[in-house]
């Protein structure tokens, strides 16, 4: 037998209680406790143990929701029903957000009534103690996952973990540095992310094998890599799908860092072993070679085959040059190697050169180190050894070169130097002791570079060394050298960096002093035959050729041409001459070889190695090279020079063509303001030729006030140019010019002064335009801007504008009437100086919106406050200046509408004191009547008079009349209290259908500006159809227009309706039921202007045709097509 179910029923109608009692406990199930206060329940409630709670809403003291907050507030879960006559959604809404488990409304039939309530109750405790048991056994369950030291966790098929024990917590928090791990993907845990391998290795696991293994890693939070070991298991449902995973893990990160370390580490031995360009042997404790690696066989040139296996002794003697290969030195040897594997000392202690022979007679240098291996049986001895054959001989290549350049270098003629990477001058030749006066006493004392430099060039110094680091072709860069004695020599200085194993180890350099230079331009061009290292930092082509092969060619004249060095050796010199220009170039050649005097300098073209034509300026000399004649050439590129000098002329000339053409009037004039060249366009502009404006004076071609302009425009100008100030790059003025009829003509003219190459004004040159047509515009401009103002401040309301960072750019006169303030106190002002401090954010929030919208804008309340300080309610009326593409600011009207708002108000509370008492009436009514009804069918059973019975059903009648007007009383007490919205056809159609009626809606992506109770029209239309059509199977909802309107037709298959109660069926009380369903349709649709009419035949189905008018219906282009479709009996 089932426990019986304790409930506690609060209400503070005790007629109610009684019958909820006598209904609840009738079989048996309940136990019924009654209070009439929440208070008293509350005290209630702790000390009895109840199964649930049936609660009232409207009650004195404490209503039915305060009552469940406080009960969910102290903890307790106990089922709550809320059993009301309240029917309002935001009630339900409200409970069920506080934790209401169910929510009945009374009213209607009470054997059904309570029947759902003992149902709800029922459901709710049998809920309340599955959970109850759910959750204890969860909780065993939990205590011992918990206490395992091995990892546990559960995820469902799609990836989401349910659970993890302390001990999967305490390993992933620190790792991956995670507050909550329930909840996210297992693929993220295990950072697979969108790998398939997670998936693969889980659609493996099946009924048959629900238990594998998987070996997986993460990298931590600290970018380490944690390893561990699961056994996964899959639990499956009766149809063989999965229900959820369970993983049983624990770590071996510490196995697998020392697996892994020793394969590494053997790994890395045998490819360094095998790849290495060091030879690696290794001997046994028997002096057996056991190792030769490849770099062995090839430094040794013995085959690994042949030392394998054999003694080191007769490794070592066949490696020895033949000039030892002698028995003594043989058997002093093996005598050396015994003692070393007894002993473990190796021969050599310390790393030693050696030489070799190989088998095929060539010297090998090797640096080889010798170590010993201890073993179970001995000693073991390796050995590495490097080939540094190339080593010794470029050591003593470079000594020798070395003591060469140093040779050299003090030979030159030239500063030759050397600095590390800080700057410190490590080697200087004999002739930079002697320039600049310094010893090498003072180098090893330490000589900055910088310190020779003049102070002033240091940034210059920095910036070219940064160029020549960053790969930028070097050049000669001049700079002041200051000598011991604190004289100062100009000198060119050409360094390169100098790098060793890859890294910058210093500069060095050559400086070259220029002073003669200074004095005598031609000693450089002397100076580069001489050097090439300057030659080669050369801007211009210098290349040395005899006959017709090139013997020498700059790096500039590879950069140029495009050819290699080597391409240019060995290639016919002219073969880079344009065809063209060969035969003069060479008969040129000829005659200065044989004497001659040809021309020092000429031009021709050259044939780039692309095809491209360069044209070139030659000077070419005689010299001797190598000791025969030469020629010497330096070839400078031109074309970009000739091709502006022909784009100069070009240009002068389309200049001179557009200046003869163009509209506006072009003219340049002496300092005197002379004309010396105008336009053609002067006749277009005043009637005058050219010859005759030039021949007039500035004096006779202005109006009076127009040459006061000009020439006080030009006093200002000369007295800038005396005082040595910066006079402007141009003037504007708008000047009156005569015409050759007498009348006169404005001009937007713009003077620009013109200079001399010593920077010496010369004159002007000036634009003018004709502006007349603007000036008359700007006229009337200003007539129409009074106008304006006159309109704006004889307006009742504040006319106001603003920029759009909602400072006042302008404010009518009444802005003093209305708020206080006089207008030029706000002009720059932000507009919140007028608003209330609760009013600003939300204002400037509003303007900063309107600036990113399109078209009219919406009027804006705000709460202002007045200069006296007392609040009002201003009402703004706004529109956008500026374009779509540049927002300039707002505009608009300013009305205060603080009387009108607090008539608003005092109605609002008016309605809102006759809404309670209605509510109130209406709730106390709804009680008694749901009282009468209990009591009623509780007396119908007990009795057996067929005419009392027949009594009793007409007062329920009565009664269900009385309850149904009540309640209609609520639903038009709901109507028009809410403001109207776009609601979307589809979204409003009856979902809820008799099983022998289809319902077909036609209506995607119509929407209609109505009242949201729009919900309740067709659900009166759809119960209409199923109680007076009598034979409805089908209803379909569909729209059209007419004349732009928008109809939406509901009809159906039912008997129709009577021609004579068409316009009858939209009274109140008209009808077989409570004669409102079609009223209250009428009423909802005509808020927003839209009708409705019945249009159906007699006999053929109901037919109302719902008219919209155009502003009220749109179309949105994305509709719910699929929402609606035939179901089966239209089908």
């Amino acid at each position: 037998m089932q426990d019986t179910i304790h409930v506690l029923y609060v209400d503070d109608e005790s007629a109610l209680l009684d019958i909820a009692k006598l209904f609840l406990e009738k079989e048996g199930e309940f136990a019924v406790d009654t209070l009439t206060s929440a208070t008293e329940a509350l005290t209630c409630i702790p000390t009895e143990r109840y199964d649930a709670i049936i609660s009232d809403y409207q009650m004195p003291e404490m209503d039915g929701i305060e009552f469940l907050q406080q009960v969910r507030r102290s903890g307790n879960g106990i089922p709550f029903i809320l059993f009301t006559g309240r029917g309002r959604e935001e009630v339900v809404i409200e409970a069920i957000n506080n934790g209401a488990d169910f929510y009945i409304q009374k009213g209607g039939q009470p054997r059904a009534q309570f029947a759902e309530l003992a149902h709800k109750v029922r459901q709710a405790v049998q809920r309340r103690r599955a959970e109850m048991s759910l959750q204890e056994s969860e909780e065993r369950y939990r205590t011992i996952v918990n206490d395992q030291t091995e990892m546990i966790c559960r995820f469902t098929p799609d990836g989401i973990v349910t659970f993890i024990n302390e001990a999967y917590r305490q390993y992933f928090h620190p790792v991956l540095a995670l507050a909550d791990i329930e909840g996210k993907k297992i693929h993220d845990l295990m950072q697979m992310g969108e790998d398939e391998r997670m998936d693969t290795f889980l659609a493996s696991l099946t009924p048959e094998t629900p238990i594998r293994e998987m070996e997986h890693k993460v990298t931590g939070s600290d970018r380490k890599t944690y390893w561990q070991l699961f056994s996964v298991r899959a639990l499956f449902d009766i149809r063989g799908s999965p229900l959820e995973y369970q993983v049983v893990g624990r770590d071996i990160t510490g196995q697998k860092l020392a697996l892994g370390a020793l394969a590494d580490s053997e790994s890395r031995l045998r490819s360094f072993f095998e790849t290495t360009s060091e030879s690696v042997t290794l001997v046994d404790e028997e002096g057996t070679v056991i190792e030769w690696n490849p770099a062995a066989e090839r430094i040794t040139g013995i085959p690994k085959e042949e030392a394998l296996g054999s003694s080191l002794a007769d490794v070592t003697f066949r490696m020895l040059p033949r000039e030892k290969r002698t028995e003594a030195y043989r058997a002093a040897f093996e005598e050396k190697i015994r003692a070393m594997l007894s002993t473990g000392i190796p021969i050599f202690d310390k790393p030693r050169i050696i030489e070799t022979e190989r088998p095929d007679g060539t010297r090998v240098f090797h640096r080889q180190v010798s170590f010993p291996i201890r073993t179970d049986k001995g000693f073991r001895f390796g050995s590495i050894a490097q080939d540094i054959t190339s080593e010794i001989r470029e050591a003593h290549g470079v000594r020798e070169s070395e003591a060469k350049y140093r040779e050299l270098a003090d030979l030159l003629p030239q500063m030759v130097f050397e600095m590390d990477r800080d700057f410190q001058v490590t080697y200087a030749n004999q002739h930079t002791f002697t320039t600049l006066g310094y010893t090498e006493e003072d180098l090893k004392d330490g000589v900055h570079a910088l310190s020779i430099i003049e102070p002033s060039q240091h940034g210059r110094v920095r910036e070219h060394i940064e160029k020549l680091l960053s790969g930028i072709p070097r050049e000669s860069k001049e700079y002041t050298v200051i000598r011991k004695d604190g004289s100062s020599i100009p000198v060119l200085i050409n360094a390169v960096p100098v790098y060793r194993n890859g890294n910058l180890a210093g500069f060095r350099g050559v400086m070259n002093d220029i002073s003669a230079r200074k004095k005598m331009d031609g000693e450089l061009r002397e100076s580069e035959e001489k050097y090439r290292l300057v030659v080669e930092n050369s801007d211009n082509v210098v290349y040395i050729y005899r006959g017709s092969r090139i013997l020498f060619a700059n790096r500039r004249t590879t950069e140029l041409t495009g050819y290699t060095y080597d391409e240019l050796i060995s290639m016919d010199i002219w073969d880079l001459v344009h065809p063209d220009d060969r035969s003069r170039l060479q008969e040129n050649a000829k005659l200065r070889l044989s004497g001659g005097t040809p021309p020092p300098d000429f031009t021709a073209r050259i044939v780039l190695k692309s095809g491209e034509e360069r044209e070139c300026e030659f000077f070419v000399n005689q010299i001797l090279y190598q000791n025969q004649p030469a020629l010497l050439g330096i070839l400078k590129d031109v074309s970009e020079r000739i091709k502006a000098e022909k784009a100069m002329r070009e240009s002068e000339a389309k200049y001179r063509l557009l200046a003869d053409h163009v509209y506006d009037v072009i003219f340049t004039a002496d300092l005197d303001m002379h004309l010396t060249y105008i336009s053609p366009s002067v006749t277009a502009l005043r009637g005058l030729s050219p010859e005759e404006a030039l021949a007039e004076s500035i004096h006779d071609a202005l109006t009076p006030a127009s040459y006061r302009t000009i020439t006080q425009r030009r006093e200002q100008e000369r007295h800038a140019l005396h005082e040595k100030t910066t006079a402007p790059p141009y003037q504007a003025m708008e000047l009156e010019f005569y015409k050759k009829d007498g009348s006169t003509v404005w001009t937007e003219t713009v003077i620009s002064p013109t200079f001399d190459r010593e920077n010496h004004p010369t004159g002007v040159v000036g634009v003018m335009r004709d502006i007349t047509e603007r000036r008359k515009a700007q006229e009337a401009l200003r007539e129409s801007e009074e106008t304006f103002r006159s309109l704006v401040e004889t307006s009742p309301d504040m006319i106001w504008e603003i920029d759009l960072q909602g400072n006042f750019l302008y404010i009518s006169p009444r802005v003093e009437a209305i708020m206080g303030y006089a207008p030029e106190e706000l002009i720059g002002q932000s507009m919140i100086t007028l608003l209330a401090d609760e009013g600003k954010s939300y204002a400037m929030q509003e303007f900063h919106r309107y600036s990113t919208l399109k078209g009219s804008l919406s009027p804006l309340e705000v709460h202002g406050r007045h200069r006296d300080g007392h609040d009002m309610t201003i009402e703004i009326r706004p529109s956008l200046t500026g374009t779509a593409g540049k927002r300039e600011g707002f505009r608009g009207f300013a009305v205060d509408i603080t009387e009108r708002k607090k008539a608003e108000e005092a109605l609002r509370r008016a309605n809102r004191q006759l809404n309670l008492l209605t509510g109130i009436t209406r709730h106390d009514i709804l009680n008694k009547v749901a009282i009468a009804h209990g009591f009623l069918q509780i007396a119908e059973t007990n009795i057996d008079d067929p005419a009392l019975a027949g009594h009793l059903g007409k007062i329920e009648s009565a009664l269900t009349a009385i309850r149904s007007q009540i309640e209609f009383t609520k639903i038009y007490e709901d109507i028009g209290t809410h403001e109207p919205r776009w609601i979307d056809l589809a979204t409003v159609m009856p979902r809820q259908l008799p099983a022998t009626v289809c319902l077909t809606a036609d209506v995607e992506g119509v929407r209609v500006f109505a009242d949201p109770m729009l919900e309740k029209v067709f659900s009166n239309l759809l119960d209409n159809a199923i109680r007076h059509g009598e034979r409805v199977t089908e209803i379909r909802a569909s729209c059209h227009t007419s004349d732009g309107d928008l109809l939406v037709v509901w009809e159906d298959n039912g008997v129709g309706i009577p021609a004579g109660e068409k316009k009858l069926i939209f009274e109140r009380g008209f009808g077989m039921n409570t004669g409102l369903g079609m009223f209250l349709v009428r009423e909802i649709l005509s808020l927003t202007g839209i009708g409705i009419s019945e249009t159906g035949e007699p006999g053929k189905g109901a037919r109302f045709e719902i008219r919209v008018p155009e502003a009220a219906w749109r179309m949105t282009g994305n509709g719910t097509e699929g929402l609606y479709s035939p179901c089966a009996p239209c089908r």
